[in-house]
């Protein structure tokens, strides 16, 4: 629907242009949003069971989309000359991505090793070409479903799911996202997190490496606000940061200032007047003054 709507308002946009009518009526119709979201992630052992049984022809291709996230369009149509083999890359010229700006293609060492065998044919630019027509290939459909019934992939499997599958390992793989996007050419945030998928899993991860890091925040602030002085001093304040407690020489209290062992109101009394040196006695009774 969001498409034929948009096609009309263009078409009608047309005819303003060329002064076939006045106004374009759907000037503001706001389009449907489109959903079309899709949360597939190919695992990587699942990709492996892909390249035990996939074409020889299809490997190669395979890796260049799987291991750089790279649309199917454009592995079919890279040419030889952009591809530095010493350097292990891609250079794909501003005029032939979708992006309108220069793409360089870090290739794994599988990818590397693969593409090492793909034969040159003569007065061929493409690096994947149908040795019948010295053409990109126009349709590798069969291959691919045949592959994906091989290795016990679901159907419902498309192959651009591969490079949704590319942006969202290596985001979990620790490399920013800035990074990610620009590896793979994504110019908007919101086009890239429609590929970045996060699930429970992620969101779990991420809490547990926020405790983590709390935890060794607070037992580096404990070291240096408490240096130990030996190994068995070391050992302790560790066991202490991890339980929450901060030691010192004279009584064990957590970080909030509660006594881990709370004093009686005696003790309290006595450690008051060590600290101010008073040794007066409490003032006697009136029943005492009397007797004297």
């Amino acid at each position: 629907m969001k498409h034929e709507v948009a096609l009309l308002k263009r078409m009608l946009f047309r005819a303003v242009t060329k002064k076939k009518i006045p106004a374009n009526p759907l000037a503001g119709l706001s389009l449907p949003k489109l959903k079309n979201i899709r949360n597939s992630v190919i695992t990587e052992e699942q990709f492996r069971r892909l390249l035990d049984v996939a074409d020889p022809r299809l490997v190669p291709i395979l890796l260049v989309a799987f291991d750089g996230g790279v649309r199917k369009n454009e592995v079919l149509h890279l040419r030889r000359e952009w591809w530095d083999a010493e350097a292990g890359v891609i250079r794909v010229p501003p005029d032939e991505t979708k992006e309108e700006g220069h793409h360089t293609i870090y290739l794994t060492t599988r990818t590397r090793e693969a593409l090492a065998t793909v034969p040159a044919l003569p007065d061929c630019p493409y690096l994947f070409p149908n040795p019948a027509t010295k053409r990109p290939w126009v349709n590798i459909r069969n291959w691919w479903m045949k592959a994906k019934e091989d290795a016990g992939i679901p159907a419902t499997v498309w192959f651009h799911d591969q490079r949704r599958s590319f942006v969202t390992h290596a985001r979990r793989r620790g490399i920013p996202e800035s990074v990610v996007m620009k590896m793979t050419g994504h110019k908007t945030r919101a086009v890239f997190d429609r590929y970045n998928i996060v699930d429970e899993n992620d969101i779990r991860e991420a809490a547990q490496v926020y405790e983590a890091g709390a935890a060794r925040e607070f037992a580096e602030r404990v070291a240096r606000a408490c240096p130990p002085q030996s190994a068995e001093e070391t050992h302790a304040s560790t066991e202490a940061a991890h339980a929450g407690l901060v030691l010192d020489s004279v009584n064990a209290e957590p970080l909030g200032g509660t006594p881990a062992h709370p004093k009686t109101p005696r003790q309290n009394k006595e450690k008051s007047r060590a600290r101010t040196g008073s040794n007066r006695q409490p003032p006697a009774s009136k029943a005492d003054a009397l007797s004297s």
